[in-house]
């Protein structure tokens, strides 16, 4: 009997693809410099969200099946905690053939709460897999306080599921701005899509509220309800500015807004191009970012020259530094654009650190994540989760590469978490 476990969200896999392995060059590279740190933080990272917790101090939060976070300011190894009030961690009984726990995928914060979405799962004996059983929505109010289950939108997804009758297809995504700026973060959680799996089903688009219901800001079912910014049933990632959120159907939107200064710049990829455009070139007035594009006569995104970037790897997240873009694809590892006064450059630019060493194909690098965006590359602290496809036989890739990766201007180069 298969004894594997399917993910909330399932990649599909049409081809095999060609790859050129890197980790040898990548730990030749890290020995050259500083000895490899051992790995504290293993295993499928999805986010990075900034949480300031009531008494001011920065945190960040990361999930990897459990729920970690550290202070923001400690840029040093090993300073990731495991939260020990979470939810338990999912857990196999071989003798009775029974799951228990949780599995988190996804966390979020906004500006009182930090969030985790997680997958229960059953044994499924017919089909001999191991298969999601439910998928449930918890809060915190502070570092190191109780989580509690989110129970109303809880009972909406096992509503949404009942109506698609599987799990595989989870059509459930939790996102948040993000921004460096505490009083700009805000939280949401989408249910449902537009992928045709559901039968009579339509999306919901939640503003969180710790365990409240929360605010519906979009509903595929309610015409009356104007969704705000280009929200809609692809959402799955949300930026603040002009002075307002603005949705996307890309997961790597970001800003370069900082702690104290307004974003100019809004970055996101779509496939394998770089986009972005000025705050000030964006309509204020148009009610859907999707309108501001389809109208020809406002302005338009920059597109970088290379729109094959790096073997033309779709573009799964960015992190902004004041000089730089580090941009992670989807099985080609990272690569780095500058940026003059925001702008980015027409084309990639070599990394001044090992990182295209230590994020290279076939890494799949889902999190990029820069502490200070008003600095340097070199003088911020950066995190990158890095992952890969099938095997590592198969993929020429690692198992102890999977995991975070973390770059400090006190040690000078990427290295393990």
């Amino acid at each position: 009997m298969k004894k594997r476990l399917i993910t909330a969200f399932t990649i599909s896999l049409a081809a095999v693809f060609t790859f050129t392995g890197c980790y040898d060059a990548l730990f030749t590279k890290i020995r050259d410099e500083v000895a490899l740190e051992n790995a504290d933080v293993s295993g499928i990272i999805n986010s990075i969200a900034r949480f300031q917790n009531p008494n001011g101090e920065e945190y960040l939060f990361l999930q990897n099946g459990k729920i970690k976070y550290k202070k923001a300011a400690e840029s040093v190894h090993g300073a990731w905690v495991t939260d020990e009030k979470a939810p338990e961690s999912i857990e196999y009984d071989y003798w009775n053939m029974k799951f228990s726990g949780t599995h988190f995928f996804k966390v979020a914060a906004d500006q009182k709460y930090v969030y985790a979405l997680g997958v229960e799962y059953r044994q499924n004996d017919d089909e001999g897999e191991n298969e999601p059983s439910a998928i449930k929505l918890y809060s915190c109010s502070s570092v190191g306080g109780d989580w509690e289950a989110v129970t109303d939108i809880n009972t909406e997804i096992a509503k949404y599921f009942d109506d698609l009758k599987k799990y595989k297809y989870t059509g459930v995504a939790l996102f948040c701005t993000n921004s460096p700026n505490p009083a700009h973060r805000m939280a949401y959680l989408r249910i449902g899509n537009n992928s045709g799996n559901s039968k009579t089903y339509k999306y919901k688009l939640y503003k969180l509220d710790g365990t409240s219901t929360g605010t519906i800001i979009a509903d595929g079912s309610d015409t009356t309800v104007t969704p705000p910014n280009g929200a809609g049933n692809g959402t799955v990632s949300a930026v603040w500015f002009d002075g307002n959120v603005h949705f996307f159907d890309y997961i790597s939107a970001v800003t370069n807004e900082t702690e104290t200064e307004e974003p100019k710049y809004v970055y996101y990829g779509s496939g394998t191009r770089l986009y972005s455009f000025l705050v000030s070139d964006y309509n204020s007035d148009s009610t859907a970012f999707n309108t501001y594009w389809a109208d020809t006569s406002k302005p338009k995104p920059d597109t970088l020259n290379n729109p094959d970037i790096n073997s033309g790897r779709d573009i799964k997240s960015i992190a902004v530094a004041s000089d730089a873009l580090v941009i992670g694809t989807d099985g080609n590892g990272a690569v780095r654009v500058t940026l003059a006064d925001g702008k980015p450059a027409e084309k990639t630019a070599s990394f001044g650190t090992n990182g295209d060493s230590v994020m290279c194909s076939p890494y799949i690098i889902p999190v990029l994540f820069a502490v200070n965006p008003n600095k340097l590359e070199t003088e911020t602290s950066m995190y990158s989760a890095m992952n890969f496809k099938y095997t590592e036989a198969s993929s020429g890739a690692s198992l102890s590469n999977r995991g975070l990766w973390s770059y400090y201007q006190s040690r000078g180069n990427w290295n393990r978490e």
